[in-house]
């Protein structure tokens, strides 16, 4: 029990610190590759998301997904990682995990309404030019929020694209 808030205590400095120190800029690069970062106890159309964002003419979809299930089999696009992935330091002891998520993606999706710690930590160590979240998910880690419920995945697909179309982004 201690060692679990511990460890979330360090995460969530390194993620302050990440976020802070991070001036981003905005880069006019078309999507070519999404990462998809999700709560799996919270949200179970992994697939059909996966679908919606590959129908717009995405083909390098991957998608991280968050979980506590000990049985969770990741694939060739989908990587399951549990809170013992990450170490307390930051390091990545799942190595697909660090090997995938690392690559410089042109959009990241962050599937999630809740503030886990694990799924902040990511988002604060990826490499995506592009961040896309929920508008209650305010801590400056995305670039562009959409107002939607967690289970309107395809009003949020359709907006998202809507909008990066205008942003001339695809």
């Amino acid at each position: 029990m201690f060692l679990r808030f511990y460890k979330g205590f360090i995460l969530k400095k390194i993620v302050k610190k990440n976020f802070s120190d991070n001036e981003r800029q905005i880069s006019e690069i078309k999507i070519k590759s999404v990462a998809l970062l999700i709560d799996s106890t919270r949200f179970k159309a992994i697939n059909e998301l996966m679908a919606l964002v590959e129908k717009q003419g995405i083909q390098q979809v991957k998608a991280f997904v968050f979980t506590r299930d000990k049985k969770a089999e990741s694939s060739e696009n989908i990587v399951y990682f549990r809170s013992e992935d990450i170490e307390t330091s930051g390091r990545f002891k799942n190595k697909a995990l660090e090997n995938q998520f690392l690559y410089p993606y042109d959009l990241l999706i962050n599937y999630y309404d809740e503030k886990t710690v694990e799924l902040l930590y990511l988002s604060s160590v990826s490499k995506a030019d592009f961040r896309v979240g929920f508008k209650q998910n305010h801590l400056g880690k995305n670039d562009f929020m959409i107002d939607v419920n967690l289970a309107g995945y395809q009003v949020f697909i359709d907006e998202l694209f809507k909008y990066l179309k205008n942003f001339n982004k695809i």
